[in-house]
């Protein structure tokens, strides 16, 4: 059987995935729109995606993103930039300059 999202390997690793954001800012029967903010050095923990979604910069900057298989990928997002992606991906979020802010 394959670990895919990363769920075995979480446990492996006495990790609980977490929520998505830090605050969901608008939710109906169409959408969730969660708030993630974090200063330079800060760490979104691991974290799994139920459903596909979109990520909107508000403040731009540039980041590391680690998988939970230990995939490591710098990202440079823009303020106004977006980026997608499927449901199921585990991964964690740091911040390299500026605040960072995603709806």
């Amino acid at each position: 059987m394959s670990d895919i999202h990363g769920l075995e390997r979480a446990k492996q690793m006495g990790l609980t995935l977490r929520d998505v954001g830090h605050r969901i800012v608008l939710e109906n029967d169409l959408v969730r729109i969660w708030e993630v903010t974090l200063a330079p050095g800060e760490t979104h923990e691991f974290h799994i995606h139920y459903h596909p979604y979109i990520v909107i910069s508000l403040g731009g900057g540039e980041n590391e993103v680690e998988t939970i298989f230990g995939n490591t990928f710098a990202t440079h997002e823009p303020a106004g930039a977006t980026a997608g992606g499927c449901e199921g991906s585990s991964s964690l979020l740091n911040p390299r300059t500026s605040t960072f802010s995603r709806m």
